[in-house]
């Protein structure tokens, strides 16, 4: 509550001053050393915010770098590929592309022809045997020989002496002879045939009938 006094020179009353109040309570003194955190403090902090995100980076990096030399190392100790050695296929090569004739063979019941009959129509028909080669000649008249006996390991050749071009059908296969031509094939009777009769198609002679090559067993 404040009090008023009256002033003897003047006569009025003017209010007393008010008193200061003061704490009981002693300051703590400001130790040496010790600070007040402002701007500076904060701009520090920052910094070493910076500082540590750029050490991590740096060990990321070096962590990366470590990871790749130690690919490249144990690739090189691996050792190379193998390779195939020159003009020879490679083992890959060889397991993944099959033969033409693996891919073309036929299944073994349909692998070997059956004979037109089982024994020669002709009244003759000579031995053809020794030689790995039966040779059967196309003349204007009749082939010569007619019919011939052959071995499952001999080849056929045949001769256009007609004086014309011909079509010969062997294994299912149309062959064209020119006047004077020849034609000896791949396959031994016994690759392709089934013992028995078989008759050799030709174009030039009536009813496409050629020389009866019969097949005997060995």
């Amino acid at each position: 509550m404040t009090r008023s006094v009256s002033s003897s020179r003047t006569g009025r009353w003017r209010p007393s001053p008010r008193p200061t109040i003061t704490s009981s309570r002693p300051r703590a003194p400001i130790q040496a050393g010790s600070h007040v955190r402002g701007v500076g403090d904060v701009a520090r902090a920052d910094l070493g915010i910076a500082q540590r995100g750029e050490l991590a980076h740096r060990r990321d990096v070096l962590r990366g770098t470590a990871a790749a030399i130690l690919v490249l190392v144990l690739t090189a100790c691996a050792g190379p590929v193998p390779s195939a050695s020159p003009g020879q296929p490679s083992e890959t090569a060889v397991a993944l592309v099959s033969s033409p004739a693996a891919r073309s063979a036929p299944p073994a019941s349909q692998a070997l022809e059956a004979p037109d009959a089982s024994f020669p129509t002709a009244g003759a028909c000579p031995d053809l045997w020794p030689g790995s080669i039966a040779t059967f000649q196309l003349n204007i008249d009749t082939p010569n020989p007619r019919c011939g006996v052959v071995r499952a390991s001999q080849q056929l050749r045949v001769v256009n002496a007609t004086g014309t071009t011909v079509t010969v059908t062997f294994h299912g296969v149309d062959y064209v002879l020119k006047p004077g031509g020849e034609q000896t094939f791949a396959p031994t009777f016994g690759a392709i045939w089934q013992p028995g009769d078989h008759v050799l198609h030709v174009s030039f002679y009536g009813g496409g009938d050629g020389p009866e090559i019969f097949l005997v067993a060995e």
